[in-house]
């Protein structure tokens, strides 16, 4: 999907970056996705344009990669294909495991907190 976003709507998980069951990463790009659209549109004051362009930026590598890890997984299993694992690029699999840097969103003002103190 080339954009995860329209006005005040966005998109996570599956419904953003379905990686294929043949990824095995689909809860951990949910959960990791979650983390930063919420990290990324407090850090923004809740403005959506701009935390949702962050958020596009900080996953879109990540995602990319772990969606090209499903398609070489469900492409091994076609009968017949003559597809080695071996040859597999070994950056793309890097990126897909170690691809993205979570910030620690700790420190951003939360739009609720002054209502709770």
């Amino acid at each position: 999907m080339g954009r995860w976003s329209t006005g005040r709507v966005g998109l996570l998980g599956d419904a953003a970056f379905s990686s294929s069951p043949m990824s095995g990463q689909g809860t951990g790009l949910a959960l990791v996705g979650a983390y930063v659209l919420a990290g990324e549109l407090a850090a923004a004051g809740w403005n959506p344009e701009a935390g949702f362009a962050a958020y596009d930026k900080r996953m879109r590598s990540f995602v990319e990669a772990n969606q090209t890890i499903g398609r070489w997984n469900a492409e091994s299993r076609i009968p017949g294909a003559n597809v080695d694992p071996s040859e597999w690029d070994m950056a793309v699999i890097e990126r897909a495991i170690n691809g993205i840097d979570l910030p620690d969103y700790a420190g951003v003002p939360d739009s609720r907190a002054s209502s709770r103190t």
